[in-house]
């Protein structure tokens, strides 16, 4: 029999690579040798959203409620799971499924070095956008050719590099108004140069290196959909990501 510790690994591993299929298994393998392994549940009931069963993630993270009532991931992925598959933006309606993260290959960004607010006000969540490499820092602007703002230096040095490498990315407004706005930018292909190489690294420097396993709590099952850029807290549910699901919460076959 695999000890738990090993499972765990594999499971975050699992995860970390996008391999759902496997991380549900692991997990479920877990929960074998101890039904009420919360951080298991957590894991599972993320790979149940990223497969598509929202049935599935549902029922899980209410088993982690039963066990632990405050458990803040399980509230927040349950609040997640009531939302609808659009969001009214200017009185249209945009799917925010463009919005689904993938550990890795997306990331939220806060933009610096603002556009004026008059242009800010003017531009619409869901907006498509280009990066655009300076000396120092990238730039993005909208396919129009109208400047926003700017990624932080630090993040800016490391895009900077694997897009001169050939990587590829689709990049849209996230969050917006007056005073701030955030873009989502997601890897859509990826240089064979730079095939090892992780567009948006799940540690970042402020991050403690923690061997898989040994605090899985602060790996995969701790913050999936990676916030740590837009302000909001672990409590917040926010309004512009969705479960991949029907409408009528059912599961894809």
């Amino acid at each position: 029999m695999n000890t738990l510790l090993s499972l765990q690994e594999h499971a975050i591993r699992s995860a970390q690579e996008n391999k759902w299929k496997d991380a549900i298994s692991t997990n479920l393998s877990i929960l074998d040798q101890d039904a009420y392994d919360v951080s298991a549940l957590n894991r599972l009931g993320f790979c149940y959203i990223q497969t598509a069963n929202p049935k599935k993630a549902k029922d899980t993270y209410e088993r982690v409620i039963k066990i632990d009532k405050y458990n803040p991931i399980a509230k927040k992925y349950l609040n997640l799971l009531g939302l609808t598959k659009h969001v009214p933006v200017g009185g249209a309606m945009i799917s925010t499924e463009i919005f689904i993260e993938e550990p890795g290959k997306t990331k939220t960004a806060q933009l610096c070095r603002l556009a004026d607010m008059t242009v800010l006000a003017a531009t619409p969540i869901g907006t498509s956008c280009v990066l655009i490499v300076k000396e120092h820092r990238i730039a993005v602007e909208t396919d129009k050719g109208v400047y926003l703002g700017s990624l932080s230096d630090d993040f800016s040095h490391h895009l900077a590099k694997l897009l001169k490498g050939g990587n590829t990315y689709k990049t849209v407004v996230k969050a917006v108004n007056k005073n701030m706005c955030s873009v989502f930018i997601r890897e859509l292909s990826r240089a064979k140069k730079l095939a090892y190489t992780s567009s948006f690294p799940l540690f970042s420097n402020h991050q403690p290196q923690v061997a898989p396993g040994l605090h899985d709590e602060l790996l995969i099952e701790q913050d999936p959909l990676d916030l740590s850029e837009t302000g909001q807290n672990d409590d917040d549910v926010p309004e512009d990501l969705v479960q991949r699901m029907d409408e009528d919460g059912g599961e894809r076959s």
